[in-house]
């Protein structure tokens, strides 16, 4: 048996050693070296993500006005908007498709209408708060699914991903106007962080609830995000993490996401599956169908973009590796391309005429407002949308709404804006101006580079 003496000596040196130990471990040289990595290494991410952050809003909300989309959907959007307040009603439905067959449409669901509508009251009835908005929320959903990637997958994949989503020009260019097929993107950013999730979480049913509903929604903002529900389901499948218990949950999902439609059909027959019916059913003797020109546009694939971002955000980390250099090269280049495309401030809006953008709608309708003449109208000859349809929402919301879209022959008065003269107009035979006619011409004004808005009235009318 060892005496006491003997196990001193023994243990002496190592208890020395631990007290060391301690003593270094609670000293500020030892918690000031630790912090200092792990606060280098996290300010040095927070850098670089506020960095991305910023330039992700910065391209998109510098001259806005000059840049935002202000076309017809647009103008349709609002004032169902601003319908569904003042009726106090709601709806069912939202846009219709482009495409007819025998006279009909689809109808997409109403989530554009609700989703954008609070913003849109609370605002006054303001065009630009609502893009202010919706620029937010497709920065937050990117960001969760950047956040996603960044945790459960790979960093340095996930901030390539946020930096290809700030600036790649489809993302953006789709970012600034409400229109039901650029929320595709949206919905879509978070489907893809719920599939991140999934993937390396796939026990909990819950994530699976909330695919369906994203499901849903997505088809309810337009009916080309059947492509990203088609491609999730195969990288579902491929993975094999989807059973019985999950598929149903994701049922019951979808049926939330797209209740509003759901409610429809069954309420008036299945209108949209027979529409999809008589379109697949085609026969040239018995069916017309009527597509607009190039009818298959970019925007078709926007649901598809967050995906493919992600894929080239992992390509381009393997190609780091093969090459640093010219993979820095690369992606100097994309940059620059891509701030060449979009920094410059355009003459007109993203997909409007030329030299027609937010600001001279604007000034349009405060020049109709300040003439303040009773049953008047507005006729658009410079975007093809002849019932001026953007212009016209703005004047609802504010407190002077021309007549009706069918109410031109009714009209006293006529608000024309174009870049032709005013003898080339009356001398046409469109039938909102000749169903007026005879009028004669009483003023006009310059809006903006060689636009003129005119005011003509009926023949015997006093301003």
């Amino acid at each position: 048996m060892k005496s006491p003496a003997d196990i001193t000596s023994t243990f002496a040196p190592k208890a020395v050693a631990l007290s060391n130990y301690f003593n270094f471990c609670s000293g500020n040289y030892f918690w000031a070296h630790v912090i200092n990595v792990r606060m280098s290494l996290n300010v040095k991410s927070a850098i670089v993500v506020g960095v991305v952050s910023l330039l992700f809003l910065w391209v998109r909300l510098d001259h806005l006005s000059d840049r935002l989309t202000v076309g017809t959907d647009q103008g349709i959007h609002f004032l169902e908007m601003y319908n569904i307040v003042k009726s106090q009603r709601i709806t069912l439905i939202g846009p219709v498709s482009s495409f007819n067959a025998n006279g009909r449409q689809f109808f997409f669901g109403p989530a554009t209408y609700y989703f954008a509508l609070p913003v849109f009251y609370l605002s006054n009835w303001n065009p630009l708060a609502v893009s202010y908005f919706l620029i937010l929320v497709q920065f937050l959903a990117f960001f969760i699914c950047f956040y996603a990637v960044y945790r459960l997958y790979d960093r340095a994949v996930a901030l390539y991903f946020l930096l290809l989503a700030s600036v790649t020009p489809i993302v953006v260019n789709y970012s600034r106007f409400l229109w039901n097929p650029n929320l595709m993107l949206v919905a879509s950013a978070i489907l893809l962080a719920v599939l991140v999730i999934v993937r390396k979480k796939p026990q909990s049913s819950i994530w699976f609830f909330l695919i369906g509903v994203l499901f849903g929604l997505g088809l309810q903002f337009h009916y080309a995000f059947m492509l990203t529900i088609i491609l999730t389901i195969v990288v579902i499948l491929y993975w094999k993490i989807f059973h019985v218990r999950k598929f149903l949950f994701c049922a019951v999902g979808f049926v939330v996401g797209f209740l509003p439609l759901v409610i429809f059909e069954l309420r008036h027959g299945f209108y949209n599956l027979k529409t999809i019916i008589l379109f697949f059913s085609y026969q040239p003797e018995k069916i017309s169908l009527e597509f607009p020109v190039g009818y298959i546009q970019d925007y078709h694939f926007l649901s598809l973009v967050p995906y493919l971002l992600l894929f080239f955000a992992y390509l381009f980390k393997k190609f780091t590796f093969a090459n640093r250099f010219l993979a820095f090269v690369v992606l100097l280049a994309f940059l620059f391309l891509s701030l060449v495309s979009l920094v410059p401030v355009p003459a007109h809006g993203f997909r409007t005429s030329d030299d027609w953008n937010y600001k001279s709608a604007l000034e349009i309708r405060d020049i109709i407002r300040g003439e303040n003449l009773p049953l008047y109208n507005i006729v658009d000859l410079l975007t093809g949308d002849t019932r001026a349809m953007f212009v016209r929402s703005m004047l609802v919301t504010g407190g002077h709404a021309p007549l009706g879209v069918t109410k031109y022959s009714e009209s006293s008065y006529l608000f024309i804006y174009s870049k032709m003269p005013i003898e080339e107009i009356l001398g046409g035979d469109l039938w909102e101006i000749t169903s007026v006619k005879p009028v004669v011409l009483l003023k006009w004004w310059e809006v903006k580079d060689g636009i003129y808005l005119y005011l003509v009235g009926k023949t015997g009318t006093k301003q």
